[in-house]
């Protein structure tokens, strides 16, 4: 295990991945804060996209698209700048493997870009169509929350899970922020 996902990735995927952070993040929350305050752009970005953008750090990381890096990295991204990670997750979004990285992504996305992220979000679900694994719903539900049509119509589960969601983001970008 490379030492990014050994310290961001491990620790929290599981419990961080898809809707399991409604139920698990409060028991990791000092862990949480603490990640975040320790995560450079650099390694966000890396999670993000599976690329290195600094040369020191290409030396050490092998690139990855595996789907447990995206998770943290949508999550650890509300640590950062948002114009310091925002291309980068807006990319992790529209790339996104389905429900297990969809929801970090896309509430993560919605906060940190607005309504730029509808484009990323809207290519979304035409992929996702073919595996309906539930994620085009919940990405719909974010649209909405844009003003943007939602090329699949959430439903009020899918809104409520958004909505939960995003709070969740919410006070982790703002316990993140706050020194």
């Amino acid at each position: 295990m490379h030492e990014i996902e050994a310290a961001y990735v491990g620790p929290f995927y599981l419990k961080m991945m898809g809707l399991n952070a409604l139920r698990h993040a409060d028991g990791l929350w000092l862990q949480l804060i603490e990640a975040g305050r320790a995560v450079t752009d650099d390694e966000v970005r890396w999670m993000l996209a599976g690329t290195v953008t600094v040369e020191r750090l290409r030396e050490k990381m092998p690139a990855t698209r595996h789907w447990r890096p995206m998770v943290m990295g949508g999550w650890l991204a509300l640590a950062r700048p948002a114009g310091a990670v925002r291309d980068d997750l807006l990319a992790a979004m529209e790339h996104s493997g389905g429900s297990l990285t969809a929801p970090s992504l896309c509430v993560s996305a919605h906060l940190l870009a607005g309504a730029a992220a509808v484009p990323a979000m809207r290519a979304y679900p035409g992929r996702d169509q073919t595996r309906h694994d539930g994620s085009e719903r919940f990405v719909g539900a974010a649209l909405e929350s844009l003003g943007a049509p939602a090329p699949v119509v959430p439903d009020d589960q899918d809104r409520e899970n958004f909505t939960s969601l995003l709070g969740l983001a919410g006070r982790l970008r703002d316990a993140f922020i706050a020194r």
